[in-house]
C-alpha cells in the first residue's frame, strides 16, 4: 500500500491543498502524468505570454489616429492571449515550485530539463515585465 510522505500530508492539511503533480511521485509510484501535463500546459501559457508581449509592443508603438488600436481584428483571440499571457506567471510559479519540492524530496523529475529552463528564464522576463518595466 502506497501512502503518502508525512511532510506532504502535513503539508496538505494545513493548507488544505491537494495538489496532484506533487503527490503524484508519492501515490503513483513512478507515473507522473500529472507532472507531465501540467509541464506542457506551462509551456502553452509561457508561449501566450510571449505572444501577448509581442502584440502589447505593436499596439503601444504602431498607434495610429482615428484607427483602432487592434492588432488582430478578432478581438477573442487577442483577449484570450492576453489572458493566458498575463495569468502565465502564476503558472508559471506553481510549476517552479513543483519542481522544487521535487527535487528537495530527491525525486526525479518527470519533465525534460528544457522546459524547467525554458520555465525559468520566462519567469525571470514575466516578473521584469510585470513589475519593472510595464
Amino acid at each position: 500500500m502506497n501512502q503518502m510522505p508525512f511532510c506532504l500530508f502535513i503539508f496538505e492539511r494545513l493548507f488544505g491543498l491537494i495538489i496532484l503533480p506533487i503527490r503524484d511521485f508519492s501515490l503513483n509510484n513512478g507515473n507522473p502524468k500529472y507532472m507531465r501535463l501540467f509541464s506542457k500546459v506551462t509551456v502553452i501559457f509561457n508561449l501566450s505570454f510571449i505572444v501577448a508581449v509581442v502584440m502589447w509592443y505593436f499596439e503601444f508603438h504602431n498607434k495610429q489616429k482615428g484607427g483602432s488600436d487592434r492588432l488582430i481584428p478578432l478581438p477573442a483571440i487577442e483577449g484570450t492571449f492576453v489572458i493566458l499571457g498575463y495569468s502565465a506567471i502564476i503558472v508559471n510559479l506553481l510549476f517552479l515550485l513543483i519542481c522544487f519540492i521535487y527535487t528537495a524530496f530527491s525525486v526525479k523529475l518527470p519533465v525534460p530539463r528544457w522546459i524547467i529552463f525554458f520555465s525559468l528564464v520566462m519567469f525571470f522576463f514575466q516578473v521584469f515585465f510585470h513589475f519593472f518595466y510595464k
